[in-house]
């Protein structure tokens, strides 16, 4: 006969955080049962191993209310004999597949038990889970199967079914003595046992469950023995077990979720009315004289040892108290036991601990439950509006009747007729809200959930039904909103995530999302004192939002109050807070773009630069752009400079090669007489003599350019354009050396440079150029430990665009080469360069500084070389 076969789990594409393979395997009201992981990919599979070779005949699969696949594939699988035993050595057979519903007629509520006949022969079982339908709970695209069952037979070695109806036959070897039809009922191929389904399991205390099978099989054995009375009481017995496991199911759930939501008060109230219900029950239906012990031979029936459980059977019932406890209260046979008996409440027992609920008359409080003057002028308008009953059970310190009056509060809206006077629905209105404000602040996370409820139908179907207004509606989403937000800083994840899903589900609500009220709320800017989760939460919220209404004109969210809301959470003292607000405004620069960077600090202020927070915060919105990132562009710029350097190393290389060629020449031919050297004067000058090593690579390129080198007849300076007898090869170094007002030896490197370039040079080239940092006022170069300062106390003039800066004088001037010599060699312009004024004359040698004037002509007729074609000077 086909029954439950159990298996293990080899293996599952994924599987979320916080979940074990094993909760498939078990079957009770408690189990969570699988989940993919978040974003994984399609299909999942999850492979199967049965004990031995079985036929399958059955297949149930349950699953999760909201993460729901489109569809599941089923395949049967075997391993050759002549292979080795492990994952992906078996051969599947695909059996067929089902499709599974939305589940959006059921409020997503509901979860779907799909259960498929089938006839295969095979030890692996593979399930092949599609890609998931889409809903609003379903946040990261999983799916989720809460429990597998599987039903068939296990085979013998010669291919046939195994003999698993011994006991039915009362331990008569091939049914001798049994009626052939009587037999036939039991051990035909296609009977599966109720109790094999896996609806049974799923909603049954699961001890409870195990005495059910064991009176089941009691009571076919009686009907084969021809019993008929007892099996009646153990059909009656099983019937109203049922009831009770159902029963005892609900409250492991709620005991369940008292836990999670550390409510540990109402999870002891929950043990202890479980403990006194089920050996309370125990005793009205005797389940001892339905299981105890007969002596070998009488007319009752063999013995079943109550803790003798099979392997496939969780617990051990002999060792539950309440069950011992049951066992001795019932140690004498019962003679007055009413086998047609219908299954009673508990008996009403003295109060002994007021951490227990009341067994008393279930539709009235207790009377602990006595409304206070102080609660009922609280809830006068509610009490003039459902009356007094209804806000005692809101009060009550018993969860079920607040959960109650929640419920009757919806009940009494619902029965309200259509077209009933405005003004006799708004205080009906504020009353409900004032119910379900109460309720949202229950700590019973079941509460928590019928007061949503209740709001969802307020604001989603009976303001639209009665026609009520804006205001109307308003009203009720200002009072309840604050009480959601709160929540959504729960310790507890579960009311935590359910509090945000709500918020979001109201703000899409048609009535809502016009009056903008849920974003206004949502967009009041915290404190930065706020604990750290609670403001995680609250940017969560508003980014979710954001994707959910958009920044148009009637969403209630716009670039400005997203933004302000964003600043000020990137104020966060905490990490987490920041990082999240970071990605708040990635997305709505997304959306907007540039208008974003408006309200953001400038990027070329370098004391919001050095912010890591803002630098990665610009680093993000480049890579939205498309541009290289702050860093990416400072490897790049280094890049570049290292291989100007090396373009200008080989160009120096070059020239200097050039010059020991010209060199050669000069010293074949003779050479002219040198002058003779003379000290420097110029007092801002050390004494030190001008050589090769002193120059910068470009006066170097300039001094070969012109020819000093190795004799130009034109004599002529190529930058200030001073022609001199007296400027062969040492005479032109000494006058770049000690007198060209265009030039300007550096303090800190000693090379001789352009005043033009002076700038670029102290930034670029010098050796003591990580000293020095870019000014964005003046645009000079300034030591970097005094730059702040400079800045924020604007130390310098601001400097205009499309004009050069002199370095020396700090003016601004016009950009071109005779700009920068009209400034740098009249008398009384640049009153900072000490070169502008010309020096004694010393022998009448490079000291007098004689401008060569337009049209010269030298003594073969031909023009005075001008300056060469450079690199522009004043940027």
């Amino acid at each position: 006969m086909p029954h439950k076969l159990a298996f293990h789990v080899l293996h599952t594409s994924s599987i979320e955080t916080g979940f074990s393979l094993k909760e498939l395997e078990v079957h009770s009201p408690l189990v969570k049962g699988w989940q993919s992981s978040r974003f994984c990919t399609y299909p999942q599979e999850i492979i199967l191993r049965l004990p031995n070779k079985v036929q399958v005949v059955k297949l149930q699969i349950l699953a999760h209310q909201f993460l729901i696949p489109t569809k599941i594939e089923f395949y049967v699988g075997d391993i050759p004999t002549h292979r080795l035993e492990s994952l992906h050595g078996a051969r599947y057979k695909r059996l067929g597949y089902v499709t599974m519903s939305d589940n959006e007629k059921t409020g997503f509520k509901a979860r779907e038990l799909k259960s498929v006949h089938v006839n295969a022969i095979g030890q692996y079982l593979k399930i092949v889970i599609h890609k998931n339908f889409v809903n609003k709970y379903n946040l990261y695209n999983q799916v989720g199967i809460v429990a597998v069952n599987v039903i068939g037979e296990e085979l013998g070695e010669d291919g046939r079914p195994k003999n698993s109806d011994a006991q039915l036959m009362g331990g008569k070897e091939d049914g001798d003595g049994v009626d052939p039809l009587v037999l036939g009922a039991f051990t035909r191929p296609d009977y599966i046992s109720p109790l094999d389904d896996l609806a049974f399991d799923m909603y049954q205390d699961q001890e409870v469950a195990q005495i059910i099978r064991k009176l089941d099989i009691r009571k076919n054995e009686a009907v084969i023995q021809e019993k008929y009375d007892i099996a009646k009481r153990l059909k009656q017995a099983i019937a109203d077990l049922q009831k009770v496991g159902e029963r005892l199911g609900r409250f492991e759930v709620e005991k369940r979720r008292a836990i999670e939501t550390e409510d540990y008060d109402l999870a002891k109230i929950k043990k202890a009315a479980m403990e006194d219900y089920r050996l309370e029950i125990y005793k009205q239906l005797a389940v001892h004289d339905l299981l105890e012990f007969s002596k070998p031979g009488s007319q009752t029936l063999d013995p079943i040892p109550i803790g003798q459980a099979s392997d496939t059977e969780k617990g051990d019932l002999s060792r539950k108290p309440p069950v011992a406890k049951v066992m001795a209260s019932t140690s004498q046979p019962k003679n007055n036991l009413n086998e047609e008996r219908p299954l009673r409440g508990v008996k009403k027992q003295p109060q002994h601990d007021v951490n227990q609920e009341n067994h008393q008359d279930e539709d009235q409080p207790s009377g602990n439950d006595r409304l206070s003057d102080k609660n009922a002028r609280e809830a006068a308008p509610a009490i003039d509006a459902f009356g007094l009953d209804l806000v005692t059970k809101l009060y009550s310190k018993t969860w079920s009747y607040r959960e109650e009056a929640l419920l009757m509060v919806k009940s009494k809206l619902e029965d309200v007729e259509e077209g009933t006077d405005k003004e006799e629905l708004r205080p009906l209105l504020r009353a409900a809200t004032f119910v379900v404000s109460k309720g949202l602040r229950d700590k019973v996370f079941g509460i928590f959930n019928t007061a949503t409820g209740v709001l969802h139908y307020i604001l989603d179907v009976w303001v639209v039904r009665h026609k009520l207004g804006k205001v109307d509606t308003a009203t009720v989403v200002d009072k309840s909103l604050p009480e959601l937000l709160n929540r959504t800083a729960d310790t507890n994840a579960r009311l935590k995530n359910f509090s945000q899903d709500f918020i979001l589900e109201m703000a899409g609500y048609k009535e809502v999302r016009i009056l903008h009220n849920v974003p206004q709320h949502c967009l009041v800017p915290f404190k930065t004192s706020i604990q750290a989760r609670s403001a995680v939460t609250r940017v969560d919220i508003v980014q979710r939002l954001l994707a959910l209404l958009g920044i148009e004109k009637n969403s209630g969210m716009s670039v400005d109050n997203v933004m302000t809301f964003a600043l000020r959470a990137l104020e966060h003292t905490a990490g987490e807070v920041r990082e999240a607000a970071i990605k708040l405004i990635t997305d709505l620069y997304q959306m907007k773009g540039a208008e974003i960077k408006e309200l953001l600090p400038s990027e070329d202020d370098p004391t919001i630069i050095k912010n890591p927070l803002y630098a990665k915060l610009f680093d993000a919105l480049d890579k939205i752009d498309g541009k290289p990132t702050r860093s990416e562009r400072k490897a790049e710029a280094k890049k570049e400079r290292e291989e100007q350097a090396r373009k200008k190393q080989a160009e120096i290389d070059a020239l200097q090669q050039q010059l020991a060629d010209l060199r050669a020449v000069a010293k074949a031919q003779g050479s002219k007489k040198q002058p003779e050297k003379h000290p420097p004067t110029d007092d801002e000058e050390d004494d030190d003599q001008p050589n090769d090593n002193h120059l910068t690579k470009r006066t170097k390129a300039a001094s070969v350019a012109d020819g000093s080198e190795f004799g130009d007849p034109d004599k002529q300076c190529v930058f200030c354009l001073e022609r001199n007898e007296d400027f062969d090869k040492e005479g032109l170094d000494l006058h770049y050396w000690k007198y060209c007002p265009m030039l300007k030896r550096c303090q800190h490197c000693k090379q001789v440079v352009e005043v033009s370039v002076l700038v670029d040079h102290l930034l670029t080239e010098c050796d003591s150029r990580t000293e020095f940092a870019k000014c964005p006022r003046c645009k000079e170069a300034h030591k970097k430990d005094e730059i702040d300062k400079h800045v924020t106390e604007k130390l310098c003039t601001l400097a205009k665009s499309n004009m050069a800066r002199c370095p020396l004088c700090h003016k601004n001037i016009a950009q071109g080469e005779e700009s920068w010599r009209n400034h740098l060699m009249k008398k009384g312009n640049c009153i900072a360069n000490h070169r502008n004024v010309a020096p004694k004359q010393e022998n009448g040698k490079a000291g007098n500084r004689k401008p060569a004037p337009k049209q010269n002509k030298t003594k073969a007729g031909k023009k005075a070389p001008q300056a060469k074609a450079r690199t522009p000077r004043g940027k």
